[in-house]
């Protein structure tokens, strides 16, 4: 039997002791969900929040997963996106080396925001 690819994403938030951020997140995630279907995603929290990372690839591995895409939802690489979430991954994967985990650079670093936040600026002070 060939073993088939299935890809997912897990999206993962700080989280906050505001559940309204926690809310609004899990709604986000939601949304991306019925975007971009059939890929399988899910929302988690480093902390303040659930699911945590664990759960979230826990349910991705339940779901016969076996590459993995993670977004950290974070503004910039700062201690959380360069040591802890690569370290709670790699310490979940350790029992689990048939999936492969690909984790790309915070939203935050990515080019679309320079796009979204001129187009903000615009929007709100030149066009208003």
């Amino acid at each position: 039997m060939i073993n088939k690819i299935k890809k997912g994403s897990l999206i993962i938030a700080h989280g906050s002791q505001v559940k309204q951020f926690n809310s609004d997140f899990l709604k986000l995630v939601g949304q991306i969900k019925r975007i971009v279907k059939p890929i399988l995603i899910t929302a988690a929290f480093l902390e303040c929040g659930k699911p945590s990372i664990t759960s979230g690839m826990e349910f991705l591995e339940k779901k016969r997963v076996t590459e993995v895409l993670v977004i950290p939802y974070f503004l910039g690489a700062g201690k959380h996106i360069t040591f802890h979430i690569p370290q709670i991954l790699k310490s979940w994967q350790k029992t689990r080396p048939q999936i492969k985990i690909k984790i790309i650079k915070p939203i935050g670093q990515d080019k679309i925001m320079l796009k979204l936040i001129s187009s903000l600026i615009q929007k709100n002070l030149i066009h208003s």
